[in-house]
């Protein structure tokens, strides 16, 4: 099990791919109609969520989107480091050193 806490939101993710429940919608919104398999990794901004599986380069954000809550069309592919601000992040390949951002823009979501 991956469990995930931030700030009031909390989320936890079962082995079978499912995440169960959420506390507030207002901090991060409801997943639970993502599928969750193969996901090893979750990154938050201040409202917002990415789950990643480097291995096969998808990733979903949820939440809201001012906060990087809303990443559709992004290519997770090859990605291998994902940091955040408060509303906003970045991904990263730190082999080829291409990266990009998305989130607020004054916040760190325009690089």
């Amino acid at each position: 099990q991956i469990m995930l806490q931030h700030r009031v939101t909390m989320r936890a993710m079962v082995q079978d791919g499912t995440a169960p429940g959420y506390v507030s919608g207002v901090n991060g919104g409801d997943c639970s109609m993502k599928n969750c398999s193969g996901i090893a990794n979750v990154f938050s901004t201040g409202r917002a969520f990415l789950a990643l599986n480097k291995h096969s380069g998808v990733g979903f954000c949820w939440g809201v989107d001012g906060y990087g809550g809303a990443c559709s069309g992004k290519d997770f592919t090859g990605i291998t480091d994902v940091f955040s601000t408060g509303r906003a992040f970045l991904a990263l390949n730190k082999h080829s050193g291409v990266g990009f951002c998305w989130g607020d823009d004054d916040r760190g979501g325009a690089c």
